[in-house]
């Protein structure tokens, strides 16, 4: 049977003696091994060797329990002493249970026939109610007798409660504090107190944590001017969907939302080799996405452009919904760490500038002046 054991310190009204024994083996001939832990039987409760003073006191244990109960208590003994084994009765004690007697003769040797060997007794108590009391003290006390040893011994205590007559263990519901029923209306004025002032605390905190967003949002916006709008844009865009939550709402099939380390790889990390461009709006990178697979051209916002997010929400609103044969098709876009970037179909023959103003591509327009 499984039991929780604790220490019997709290329980105890006077001080003691504890007494370990952990060299001398156990021998389990009166009781099977399984009765109680080993350290159990290896640790003991003593008055001391002070003979005079014990001859006339007794060590007692004071254990609150339900009232209306019959109660098995169980005591443990274990006699470590050599000098003890030497002679029986050296030892001898008397045991009080609720202050009747209970053992007139407690003698572990005797019980044991021999030192270090562990044996327990079985007494059986009720614990009467007295009033509207729920709790009542069962009170354990051991008084050494006349002997050559004023000593008592005891190493462990069990108390079982046996259900009543109709099966049941369950004791009486605690009584309130009359003291509530007084000052209950003034306690429940100082909770509301209480609680009204932590919920005028927690709002003059919330209340200063939005001013400081919105200060160190204008802060940065003076700071960056127009391209501090992609912050509040950004916001609005799931990053795990990499659709908008806000003014976009585009499938994804139509505009991609590209992750900032996949624009870095396809531009190995915007390597000025790849420009292939450059306006107002900032550079245009070359790229190389799906392992090289698909080839296209990636807009990056320069940060000291004018133009921000109000350009930007227009052209992926606007072209990601445009397909022509004759229009360079817009694939998706991204919005991570204060960059904006727009990704297009790659135009392999180049723009129409190039064949208007000649660049590496022959001209398909002459221009004739006279």
């Amino acid at each position: 049977m499984l039991r929780l054991w604790s220490d019997d310190s709290v329980y105890l009204s006077t001080p003691t003696y504890f007494t370990i024994n952990t060299t001398l083996p156990l021998q389990y001939t009166k009781i099977r091994n399984y009765t109680a832990p080993e350290s159990v039987y290896r640790t003991a409760r003593t008055m001391g060797p002070n003979l005079a003073y014990n001859e006339k006191r007794n060590l007692p244990w004071r254990l609150p329990v339900d009232p209306n109960f019959w109660y098995m208590v169980r005591l443990h003994f274990c006699e470590p002493h050599e000098l003890i084994n030497s002679r029986p009765a050296l030892r001898q004690f008397e045991i009080f249970l609720n202050s009747q007697m209970a053992e007139p003769n407690a003698d572990p040797i005797i019980w044991a026939e021999d030192s270090n060997v562990p044996v327990y007794k079985d007494y059986l108590l009720f614990m009467s109610k007295k009033g509207d009391e729920n709790k009542k003290n069962l009170t354990i006390d051991l008084h050494p007798k006349s002997a050559e040893y004023f000593d008592v011994i005891l190493n462990g205590i069990e108390v079982f409660k046996l259900n009543s007559s109709n099966e049941n263990l369950a004791g009486p519901n605690p009584q309130p504090d009359s003291s509530n029923s007084t000052g209950g209306k003034s306690k429940m004025k100082q909770k509301l107190l209480i609680s009204g002032g932590g919920c005028a605390v927690g709002l003059l905190i919330l209340l200063s944590l939005f001013a400081c967003m919105v200060v160190l949002r204008y802060r940065k916006r003076h700071y960056y001017g127009s391209y501090s709008e992609t912050n509040w844009f950004c916001w609005w865009l799931n990053p795990r969907k990499g659709k908008p939550r806000g003014s976009l709402n585009l499938p994804e099939e139509l505009c991609r939302h590209f992750s900032l380390d996949e624009i870095k790889a396809a531009t190995n990390n915007f390597h000025d080799d790849l420009v292939i461009g450059k306006g107002g709006f900032g550079k245009v990178y070359k790229g190389f996405l799906y392992e090289g697979e698909k080839t296209v051209a990636i807009k990056r916002l320069n940060p000291e452009s004018r133009q921000g997010v109000s350009e930007f929400l227009t052209e992926i609103e606007m072209l990601s919904q445009l397909r022509h044969l004759h229009l360079v098709s817009l694939i998706g876009y991204c919005c991570e760490k204060r960059e904006m970037i727009l990704v297009y179909d790659f135009m392999s023959n180049g723009t129409l500038s190039d064949h208007l103003y000649g660049t590496n591509y022959d001209p398909l327009v002459v221009w004739v002046s006279t």
